[in-house]
C-alpha cells in the first residue's frame, strides 16, 4: 500500500515536470515564431530608427527620425548635466546646462521656422 502511494506521487511529479517541459518548449516555439515575424518585418522595409538615421545622412533634407533622435539625445544631456549640477555643485555645469538649453531652443526654433517652408527640410529630388 505504501509502495503504491509512492509510485502515484512520483507519477504526479513526473506529470508536473512533463508539463513544465512542455511549457518551456511552447515558450521557445513562440519566441522562434516571433523572431521570424520580426525578421520578415525588417525585410519588408520596416527598419529601425538607427537605420533610418543612417539612411537620412546620405539623402538631402531632414527626416522625422533624426529630429526625434536629436530630442532624445538632448533630454539625456539635460538629465546628465542636471544630475552633475546637483551632485557636484559646480558653476561650470550650470553654465553648460544654460548653453545646452540655448542650443536646444535655437535648433527647435530653426526647425519650427523651416517647417513653414517644406522645401527647406525636404528639398525636391534632383533628376
Amino acid at each position: 500500500c505504501v509502495v503504491g502511494l509512492l509510485f502515484t506521487t512520483m507519477g504526479k511529479q513526473n506529470e508536473q515536470e512533463l508539463t513544465k517541459a512542455q511549457k518551456r518548449n511552447k515558450k521557445r516555439n513562440e519566441a522562434k515564431k516571433k523572431a521570424k515575424r520580426v525578421g520578415k518585418a525588417n525585410q519588408t522595409g520596416d527598419d529601425g530608427m538607427v537605420v533610418n538615421i543612417l539612411e537620412s545622412m546620405v539623402t538631402p533634407g531632414v527626416d522625422r527620425s533624426v529630429i526625434k533622435m536629436l530630442n532624445i539625445v538632448f533630454v539625456f544631456l539635460f538629465l546628465i548635466l542636471l544630475i552633475m549640477l546637483l551632485f557636484v555643485g559646480s558653476v561650470h555645469y550650470a553654465v553648460m546646462l544654460f548653453f545646452a538649453g540655448g542650443l536646444f531652443f535655437s535648433i527647435q526654433f530653426f526647425l519650427f521656422e523651416a517647417s513653414k517652408n517644406p522645401h527647406i527640410l525636404n528639398p525636391p529630388k534632383q533628376k
